[in-house]
């Protein structure tokens, strides 16, 4: 295993987290608004508090942090140590959602037994988590890696057109 010449500690990027912000002050707007009334309206801006705020301290709480052993991933409430070692494959692949609707998604198999992470990879900086994919494959030697990952981690998939057409 070769040494992290650096500890990285990254969040989501910004546009995640101040488009729940947005849309979380003006569901705290509609209930200002509708607290005179007398229908239901009340009911559907606290769910929207709810819901939005639950989404924007999600994204405010997630973080990744590298170090010599492996990375924490914390969550909202919960925090996981995955070690180097113990990552037994590294998948980069694209989820379809219907019509135009696609995901980048990191998956990190971990543990004996069988264990799963994935990481949206668009939520994120993208020199930080190319330096993440990088560190992974550096680091998790033994790991299987698909080739999509192996091409993102040594930097020959540069654009996003060819990212698109990894299937």
């Amino acid at each position: 295993m070769k040494p992290v010449v650096e500890r990285l500690e990254f969040g989501k990027n910004n546009f995640s987290k101040w488009i729940h912000l947005v849309f979380l002050v003006l569901c705290i707007a509609a209930f200002f608004l509708s607290l005179d009334r007398t229908d239901n309206t009340v009911w559907y801006a606290v769910a929207g508090i709810l819901l939005f705020g639950g989404i924007y301290l999600t994204t405010v709480k997630y973080r990744i942090v590298t170090d010599q052993d492996g990375f924490i991933i914390s969550e909202l409430f919960r925090q996981r140590t995955i070690g180097w070692k113990d990552v037994t494959a590294l998948k980069y692949e694209i989820v379809y959602h219907g019509k135009g609707g696609a995901e980048l998604k990191l998956k990190i198999l971990y543990g004996s037994p069988g264990k799963k992470h994935e990481i949206s990879v668009k939520q994120f900086n993208k020199q930080k988590m190319q330096r993440f994919f990088e560190m992974l494959n550096e680091q998790c030697e033994n790991a299987s890696k698909n080739e999509h990952f192996v091409k993102q981690a040594t930097g020959e998939m540069k654009s996003w057109k060819e990212q698109l057409k990894m299937y």
